[in-house]
């Protein structure tokens, strides 16, 4: 496709339908996509008529590829392009106290630089705690090249002082 940059990855086994114009691949370990690793959980890649590549379901972002910093699961990703590519997963952002808790990045994608980012929203009812003294509602962003995902939203502080109201900061 010529608005595309050159993708590139491995299959050992291949089928060309050259009447339909349908690469279907098989046992595809990863695509290095932008400053990412894309694990197909299937190990299938069906690159459509024109360059479009089907949707990878259920796959695993590694991001990026030098800091390994972040794992997202559970993604739905288009790929576009070798360093272009759009969908959404589950991150497991661990507190000071060890506790895993799951953020849903509605968009993940690269930047203008190629590299990955990703944000999503955490409701107050997700109870979500940034440590044992407080909570977090709003933003979550995630820089691929930073160890550290970055919070935009409000906190409540947990305390037990009597005459003292909780309130969201």
């Amino acid at each position: 496709h010529p608005d595309q940059d050159s993708l590139r990855f491995f299959s050992p086994r291949a089928r060309y339908d050259l009447k339909s114009y349908v690469i279907s691949c098989k046992d595809v370990k990863y695509l290095n996509v932008a400053d990412a690793r894309i694990f197909p959980d299937s190990g299938k890649v069906v690159i459509q008529r024109k360059a479009k590549m089907e949707t990878l379901t259920n796959a695993r972002i590694l991001a990026n590829l030098v800091t390994k910093y972040h794992n997202i699961y559970n993604v739905s990703v288009n790929i576009f392009a070798r360093k272009k590519y759009a969908g959404s997963g589950d991150y497991d952002y661990v507190n000071e106290v060890k506790e895993k808790q799951k953020i849903h990045f509605t968009n993940i994608s690269t930047d203008t630089t190629f590299q990955t980012y990703a944000t999503g929203d955490i409701s107050e009812e997700s109870k979500f705690s940034l440590s044992p003294y407080f909570d977090y509602r709003g933003k979550a962003k995630l820089f691929a090249n930073q160890q550290y995902l970055t919070f935009d939203g409000s906190f409540l502080i947990k305390h037990e002082c009597k005459g003292i109201s909780k309130s969201w900061l």
